[in-house]
């Protein structure tokens, strides 16, 4: 099957990823969050749009089907694993009898319509797993719940048995000190187990990563079809390998960038390219090793949760420790002060107690630890990976100023969209199109050590934790900052920019003059 970059406009999904298309920059965005990604084309030989779907989720017929020729012969399974990649969207779609008719077509050597499906959202089914690549970490991930529920097990059985109904209700009478235990015991334990199930949801279900480009899913395809046949080449340099940025000005996804105010970048004014996904890298950003995908904020791989804690986890992830932290403080206080009684009555001490001492010990102390790392990471605004090297890290970002504004002996300048002659008609530009789209952006530097994203402590607090108290406890609502509409910069940048604006001579434009000074300065132009 041939793969393209065609460009197509699908009337707008109502299916739960709220997928949204744009005809000329190949834009979607799935969960509320705005990311391109590759287009895969798959033969499809139904001509009428309609009998694509009946749940809203079908394509307009002028714009959404071009006639494109599939060249090469194709599998019925492997029509079939390409089709069923989209199934997310196309969820009513007959794939047996699509495919048998497409295959059909493609026999014939006959031209089929074409359907775009998109790396529509993390869940793709091409890179679905949020396991790791690593057998040990897989084994370690599937085994932890187990051994966590053991454990959870025993401190109940010690802690409500042993202590509260054996020891403080039956042999001391103190019924009051038992309900109280018991009360703060399991209401903790519900907590956690709560932001436990929460933190595990999000990281199986959203997991906030890049899509892939167009040549790493074309990789992926003939990785997965040279498995399929057994196929084994052990020549590891003879294999493509993508490491420069996507050439082509008008790559797909540099408008999610250079539609911001601001964004991280390169020398040359082009967002980071990651060689791996095959696709640029929003801001803090960063390829994992681990699951082998770009995660948005990524901090860390943790298999005690099973998978890569990202911005849309992080917040939970911090609640489930602190919330362990307390649970094995209860257990300590109620076993450690039955033991000491017991051994001051003079009677034996039971093991139990000194078994479970031992192990909320070492859990107490692993996720007291954890908890402040995470406090200290929310109230800086960084993350497990920012903070390696941070003190040396410099920023590179591109600052958008006035249009048309020329590079100066301070810094360099880039103006998007980028040019590209051989789509120019009759080789001249559309002066007033391009004067309404150019956007002009000064590469600035940091001073090393500066973070951009730093708010404040209290800020940083509630870009992570949320702005209402009860969002701090309870593990239901995403971390605010895991919302990328705002048009200035992907994460909320402080006062650094306005300093390193300063620095360099630039000027902050006022969000609300900005776009009338530009209407007013093209007027002008015109005239």
């Amino acid at each position: 099957m041939m793969l393209t970059n065609q460009r197509l406009h699908p009337t707008p999904c109502p299916s739960k990823y709220n997928m949204k298309w744009s005809k000329d920059s190949s834009m979607h965005q799935a969960g509320g969050r705005g990311w391109v990604g590759g287009g895969l084309l798959a033969a499809s030989g139904r001509a009428d749009p309609s009998a694509i779907g009946n749940d809203g989720c079908g394509t307009e017929p002028r714009e959404s089907l071009a006639s494109a020729p599939i060249s090469g012969l194709i599998s019925k399974p492997e029509l079939r694993r390409a089709l069923s990649a989209s199934s997310q969207c196309l969820s009513s779609v007959r794939l047996s009898g699509l495919c048998d008719d497409v295959h059909r077509r493609v026999r014939r050597n006959r031209p089929c319509k074409t359907l775009l499906l998109l790396d529509v959202c993390p869940q793709d089914a091409l890179v679905m797993s949020a396991e790791s690549v690593r057998a040990s970490s897989r084994w370690a991930t599937r085994s932890i719940p187990l051994v966590l529920a053991v454990s959870i097990g025993y401190a109940t059985y010690v802690t409500a048995a042993r202590v509260c109904a054996d020891y403080l209700i039956n042999d001391r009478r103190d019924t009051g000190p038992a309900i109280a235990i018991l009360v703060l015991y399991f209401l903790l334990l519900l907590l956690m187990i709560a932001a436990y199930l929460r933190t595990v949801h999000m990281i199986n279900t959203d997991i906030p990563v890049v899509p892939l480009g167009p040549l790493a899913l074309e990789r992926k395809a003939n990785e997965k079809r040279h498995s399929d046949n057994h196929r084994s080449d052990g020549d590891l340099e003879g294999r493509p390998y993508y490491a420069a940025p996507d050439p082509n000005p008008d790559s797909p996804g540099l408008e999610q960038f250079y539609t911001k105010d601001v964004f991280v970048c390169e020398n040359d004014g082009r967002p980071k390219w990651c060689s791996e996904c095959c696709n640029w890298k929003p801001d803090r950003a960063h390829h994992s090793s681990e699951i082998n995908r770009c995660v948005m904020r990524m901090d860390h791989y943790c298999p005690w949760v099973g998978g890569m804690i990202g911005e849309n986890s992080f917040k939970f992830f911090t609640q489930f420790t602190m919330y362990t932290f307390c649970f094995c403080g209860v257990v300590l206080g109620a076993a450690g002060s039955t033991l000491k009684r017991e051994v001051y009555d003079g009677a034996s001490a039971d093991p139990h107690l000194i078994a479970i001492l031992a192990i909320a010990g070492f859990y107490g102390l692993f996720t007291f630890l954890m908890t402040v790392t995470s406090w200290r990471y929310i109230a800086t605004n960084m993350t497990n990976v920012d903070m390696l090297g941070a003190r040396r890290k410099v920023y590179q970002l591109a600052v958008r100023i006035p249009r048309g504004s020329g590079a100066t002996e301070k810094y360099h300048t880039v103006t998007y969209p980028l040019p590209n002659p051989t789509q120019m008609p009759n080789g001249q530009p559309d002066a007033g199109r391009d004067a309404l789209a150019n956007r002009t952006f000064a590469i600035l530097k940091t001073d090393p050590g500066e973070n951009p994203w730093d708010l404040g402590v209290w800020e940083n607090w509630k870009e992570i934790m949320g702005p209402n108290v009860l969002d701090w406890f309870l593990p239901i609502r995403r971390s605010p900052c895991t919302n990328h509409d705002n048009h200035e910069s992907f994460y909320r940048m402080g006062s650094l920019l306005n300093k390193v604006r300063a620095e360099y001579g630039i000027d902050a434009l006022p969000e609300d003059e900005t776009g009338r000074m530009e209407l007013r300065d093209l007027g002008g132009n015109r005239s």
